[in-house]
């Protein structure tokens, strides 16, 4: 698998979902990274979704994980 970033969670929510969860979702764009490393991840995070490329969710990123680990095949 490529390297990459957890996903919003809006993708694939009904109307209602995606409005209880915008609040959610427009604290995360504003959010401002404090440290050097925050800051590096965040432009990461910020590159990845203007190529257009799906980012991770937290299910793929952990079977990701373990892939690498050797905990599954």
């Amino acid at each position: 698998m490529g390297k990459k970033l957890l996903s919003p969670p809006l993708t694939g929510l009904k109307d209602s979902s995606a409005k209880s969860a915008e609040p959610l979702w427009q604290e995360a764009i504003s959010y401002k990274p404090r440290t050097p490393l925050g800051q590096k991840l965040m432009r990461i995070r910020e590159r990845i979704i203007a190529s257009g490329e799906r980012l991770c969710s937290w299910d793929e990123i952990e079977q990701e994980i373990a892939a690498q680990r050797g905990q599954i095949e």
